[in-house]
Parts: C-alpha cells; sequence; structure tokens
C-alpha cells in the first residue's frame, strides 16, 4: 500500500500540472509530464495490484466494499491512462483529453474517499465502516464520470465534430434506456428495502448523487441544442442513455431466481463508473 499511497500522492500534484500545461499549449512541459505522469500511474497501480493479490477478501481494510472499489479505480485507472497514451501516439488530441481527464478522475477518489470518512457519520450515523465505503462507492462512482465528462465539455469548444451526422442514440433508443433504467433501478429499491433502516439509508444514498447527474445531463442536453452545440449535445445525449443502462449492472443474472435472504451487492457503483468515455 506504501507502494501505492506515495506514488498516488505525487499523481495528485501531476494532475494539475498536466492540465496547466495542456490549457496554455505548452507542448514541451506537457509531454514531459505526461510521460511522468504515466509512469507514475503505473508504479501507483502496481502497488495497488500486489495489495489485492496478497490480501485475502476477509483481511481487507474496510472491508469487501474497500477492495471492490479499489480493485474498480485499478482497471479503470490502467486503462484510462493506457487508451490516453494511444491517443496521444496516435494524434486524437481530443480522445487523449477525456481518457486523461477520466484517468485523474479515478486518482482524484483517494483523497475524496478520506473526505467521505469523515463526514458521512454525521449525515448517516449508525452505519458501519463497510456500509460508509459502499456510499462513497456510489458517491465516488458519480463524481469520476460526471467530473471527467464535464471537465471535457468545458474544454472542448468544437461546436460540431467531424463524422458525426444525426445522433447516435435516436429518441427510441433513449426512450429504451430510460425502460431499462427505470426496471433495474425498481429491482434496486427493492433489494434496499428489503434490508430495514439501514437498507433505506443505503438508497437515499444511491438515489441521490444518480438523480443530481441524471438531472445535471438531461438539461445540458437540452440546452445544447437550441444553442446549435450538436456535438455537445450528442455527447450529453450519449452519456445521458448510458447513465440509464448503468443500473442494469447491478441486476445479478440470478434475479429472477428466489433467494432466502437478500444478499449485499455493489452494483450501485457502476452508476459512475459503468458511463462511457
Amino acid at each position: 500500500m506504501i507502494v501505492h499511497s506515495v506514488p498516488g500522492g505525487a499523481l495528485m500534484l501531476l494532475g494539475p500540472v498536466q492540465l496547466l500545461s495542456a490549457v496554455r499549449r505548452r507542448i514541451r512541459p506537457h509531454r514531459a509530464v505526461g510521460v511522468v505522469f504515466a509512469l507514475t500511474v503505473y508504479v501507483s497501480m502496481a502497488g495497488a495490484a500486489l495489495y489485492l493479490v496478497r490480501t485475502s477478501v476477509g483481511d481487507a481494510f474496510s472491508g469487501a466494499a474497500f477492495r471492490i472499489a479499489l480493485a474498480t479505480i485499478l482497471v479503470g485507472t490502467v486503462l484510462s491512462v493506457t487508451f490516453g497514451i494511444f491517443a496521444a501516439v496516435g494524434r486524437f488530441p481530443y480522445l487523449h483529453q477525456r481518457w486523461m481527464l477520466l484517468c485523474y478522475g479515478f486518482l482524484m477518489t483517494a483523497p475524496l474517499l478520506r473526505l467521505e470518512w469523515g463526514a458521512l457519520p454525521w449525515f448517516l450515523p449508525g452505519l458501519s465502516m463497510e456500509d460508509i465505503n459502499r456510499v462513497a462507492i456510489m458517491h465516488l462512482g458519480s463524481v469520476v464520470a460526471f467530473g471527467a465528462l464535464a471537465a471535457s465539455r468545458t474544454m472542448d469548444k468544437r461546436v460540431t465534430a467531424p463524422g458525426v451526422v444525426g445522433t447516435w442514440v435516436p429518441m427510441p433508443v433513449l426512450a429504451a434506456a430510460h425502460l431499462a433504467g427505470t426496471v433495474a433501478l425498481a429491482w434496486i429499491a427493492r433489494s434496499y428495502l428489503g434490508w430495514g433502516a439501514q437498507g433505506q439509508r443505503l438508497l437515499v444514498a444511491y438515489l441521490i448523487p444518480y438523480a443530481a447527474t441524471y438531472v445535471a445531463m438531461l438539461v445540458r442536453q437540452r440546452r445544447a441544442g437550441p444553442e446549435g452545440r450538436s456535438w455537445a449535445r450528442e455527447e450529453w445525449r450519449l452519456h445521458l442513455a448510458a447513465l440509464c443502462l448503468a443500473p442494469g449492472t447491478a441486476m445479478p443474472p440470478s434475479a429472477a431466481l428466489p433467494a432466502r435472504r437478500p444478499t449485499p451487492h455493489y452494483g450501485p457503483m457502476a452508476q459512475g463508473f459503468g458511463v462511457v468515455v
């Protein structure tokens, strides 16, 4: 964990330097810091991987929820920085920008999780540390994906994008995504409500960030249309459809089978981590 945490702290500083050099179009410093950033990500995530391999689920720090979150962040960070490198080498600057913002979003879960540990017991007293981690995962999922999306949309000033004609998410597809999401949310609500007061608090903690993210995406994509920003509208629309489908990842194939007692699942983390780039 030391091998994971120390380079991870350095990445918190390297990220803003990368962003500032990109905004100011300082190509050489951006490339140099980018190489250091990517190598540091791989070193930090290698430490996390070793921890996961050598530690059983029962011995994981703060319980199984923390282990699942760490594994998700590990995969997401490594894939996003790798695809970001490929995009830079292939000279796709906007795609490179999006992957790297997503990577930094994953990395920011570390300090944000510590803040959640301190704040959540005040708002949700009585929850165990593992339940607090579950709630934090729900929130951080939204922060990672939506934060990266909002940042990329702020930096991308294009009104249109080459090759984008019409929409990849026509109204019937968007309506179907909403229907699937509604069914999945109903299943999640039923599952949580079966856990009594604890489940009710977890359900509220899940629905609030989900609803806030949904409203923000819906408003942004509707505003972009009348303003003539077709690319912004399309990107917000794509992510809105993905957000609607994300709760479905919480539904295991065995959902239709009768169960003797409710079993906790960690699918709601997909509300953010499952959203596409």
